[in-house]
């Protein structure tokens, strides 16, 4: 009889990370900025840099980052302005995702 061992195999999902906003829904009025945050945090051993940005702002507006380069890590926070100067009244959906 050969000799064998027996081995255990357990998978585990990438380290990746996970968005979210403490608020969800920001209202504004024309001319003024519109601001708000969002939180990284890490799933698993996750600890890169990852740079997002906003996709679906109004016709005309300007998206701007804190930090500039919107490049944050786990624990740390971006705060999105979008100057609303050149935009038309209306509601629009905001998807802040990773800038891949």
């Amino acid at each position: 009889m050969a000799e064998s061992v027996r081995c255990k195999l357990e998978v585990v999902a990438a380290p990746t990370f996970s968005l979210s906003a403490p608020i969800h829904t920001v209202a504004g009025v024309v001319g003024d900025d519109v601001v708000f945050k969002v939180v990284m945090s890490a799933i698993g051993a996750f600890s890169d840099h990852v740079t997002l940005e906003a996709v679906g702002a109004p016709a005309g507006a300007v998206v701007t980052y804190s930090p500039v380069d919107a490049s944050i890590e786990p624990g740390e926070t971006l705060t999105v302005t979008i100057d609303t100067d050149a935009c038309s009244a209306g509601v629009t959906d905001i998807t802040i995702q990773e800038n891949t």
